[in-house]
C-alpha cells in the first residue's frame, strides 16, 4: 500500500482508538495493577484487529481472532462473577432458580410473552442494579437489533464464537448441511416460548441450551442436578463442538439458537446488508461454501436474513463483488463497509470489552494467588 495506504489506515482509525478507550475504561482508570494490565492489553488487542480490518480490507480475518477471543474470556469473566456472587452471599448459587443471576440475552425471545402477557419477567434475577440485569440487557438487545440486526450474532454475542472456533479447524467440511436446517431455529424458538409461556421458567436454559455447560461448573457449584449437568455437557459437545467441526458451520448459532430466530426478523429492520455485484459475479459458489450460518443458498449469491456480517464471504470471493453497503444509499464498497465497521466494531468494544478487561483481570490474579477473583 506504501505511505498513503498507511496513512489513510491511521486516519480512519484515530476516532476508534480514542473511542475504544471511553468504551473500555468508561473514562475511570483502574486503582489495581492487574485491571491495568488487562486493560492495556485489552485495548491493544482490539485495536490492532480493527486496524488490520482497515489496513487489509479484509473483515473475517480479523474479526474472528478477536471474536473467539471474547467468547473464551467471557466464560472465565462469567464464572469468576459467580464465584464472587456465591462466596459473598455464603452459600450455594443456582444459575436457574436462585436470584440476582446475571442475564443472559439468549432468552430474551423466551421472555415476551410472559412480560406481555402476565407483565411477569420469568429470568430469576434483578431487573436492575446488579451485573447484567434484566433491563439493561434487553436495552442493549434492542438498541444493538435496530442498529445491526443479525450482525448482533457475527460481532456482540458471547457464545457465537465458540462453535465459530470449532468451525474452523477443519480444512472441508465432512458433513453436508441441507437446506431445511435454516427452518430448525424457528420451531426451537416457538416451542420454548410456549413451554415457557406456560410454565413461567425459562425452559429453553434449563432444558436444551448447548452452551450451559461452558460457563457453568460441575454439581455443587452452580448446578444442582447432576442428569441435567450431563445433557448440557452433551449438548455443548455435539452442537457447539462436534458438529460445527464437521460441518465448518456454526451449527448452535444458526440452527438451534431461539434468538439466533428472533435476530433474522430484526435484521429487515437494521440499516445494513451484505450486496453482491451481479456484474462482477461468476457464480463460482465460494460465498455459500463459506458462509458459516447457511445464509446464502447455493446458485444465488445473494445473502439472507440470517447473515451475520462476518464478512466471509466477501474475504472468500475470487472474483470482489460482494461488499458491505447501507440500504437505501448510493452503494460504494470502501464507505459501506467503513460504515458497517465503525457501529459493529464499537457495539463488539462496548458489550465485551469490558468483559474481557475482567477476565484478564482474572486470570492474572488468578496466575498470583490461585483464586479467580
Amino acid at each position: 500500500m506504501g505511505f498513503r495506504g498507511l496513512l489513510r489506515t491511521l486516519l480512519l482509525s484515530l476516532p476508534m482508538l480514542a473511542l475504544s478507550a471511553y468504551l473500555l475504561t468508561r473514562g475511570v482508570i483502574p486503582p489495581d495493577w492487574p485491571h491495568r494490565a488487562a486493560l492495556l492489553l485489552v485495548f491493544f488487542f482490539f485495536n490492532a484487529a480493527f486496524i488490520a480490518m482497515i489496513h487489509t480490507g479484509k473483515t473475517d480475518r480479523w474479526r474472528a481472532p478477536l471474536f473467539i477471543a471474547i467468547a473464551g474470556l467471557f466464560a472465565v469473566s462469567f464464572m469468576g462473577n459467580m464465584l464472587e456472587l456465591n462466596s459473598r452471599q455464603g452459600e450455594f448459587v443456582d444459575f436457574i432458580f436462585r436470584d440476582s443471576v446475571p442475564m443472559c440475552p439468549v432468552v430474551i425471545p423466551m421472555m415476551l410473552i410472559p412480560a406481555a402477557v402476565g407483565k411477569t419477567i420469568i429470568w430469576p434475577g434483578a431487573v436492575a442494579g446488579t451485573y447484567a440485569a434484566a433491563g439493561l440487557m434487553f436495552v442493549i438487545w434492542l438498541a444493538a437489533s435496530l442498529g445491526l440486526g443479525k450482525a448482533w450474532c457475527g460481532w456482540g454475542c458471547f457464545f457465537g464464537g465458540l462453535d465459530d472456533a470449532f468451525s474452523r479447524l477443519l480444512p472441508r467440511a465432512l458433513l453436508g448441511t441441507p437446506g431445511w436446517l435454516r427452518a430448525l431455529p424457528y420451531a426451537v424458538l416457538i416451542v420454548f416460548a410456549l413451554l415457557t409461556a406456560a410454565s413461567m421458567m425459562p425452559a429453553y436454559c434449563g432444558l436444551l441450551c448447548p452452551v450451559k455447560a461452558a460457563t457453568e461448573l460441575p454439581p455443587g457449584d452452580f448446578v444442582s442436578d447432576k442428569l441435567m449437568l450431563w445433557v448440557h455437557l452433551g449438548m455443548f459437545g455435539a452442537f457447539t463442538a462436534a458438529l460445527p467441526i464437521l460441518t465448518k458451520r456454526r451449527v448452535q448459532c444458526a440452527f438451534i439458537c431461539p434468538l439466533g430466530a428472533l435476530q433474522n426478523g430484526m435484521d429487515r429492520l437494521a440499516p445494513f446488508k451484505m450486496r453482491v455485484d451481479a456484474a462482477r459475479c461468476t457464480a463460482c459458489g465460494a460465498c455459500a461454501k463459506n458462509c458459516p450460518v447457511l445464509a446464502i443458498k447455493p446458485g444465488t449469491a445473494t445473502p439472507g436474513s440470517a447473515c451475520v456480517k462476518c464478512g466471509r464471504c466477501a474475504d472468500n470471493c475470487p472474483a470482489g463483488a460482494i461488499s458491505f453497503s447501507v440500504k437505501g444509499a448510493v452503494h460504494s464498497p470502501g464507505s459501506g463497509r467503513l460504515l458497517f465497521l465503525y457501529p459493529a466494531f464499537l457495539f463488539m468494544t462496548g458489550f465485551g470489552g469490558g468483559i474481557c478487561v475482567d477476565a484478564v483481570a482474572r486470570l492474572i490474579t488468578f496466575g498470583l494467588t490461585g483464586r479467580l477473583f
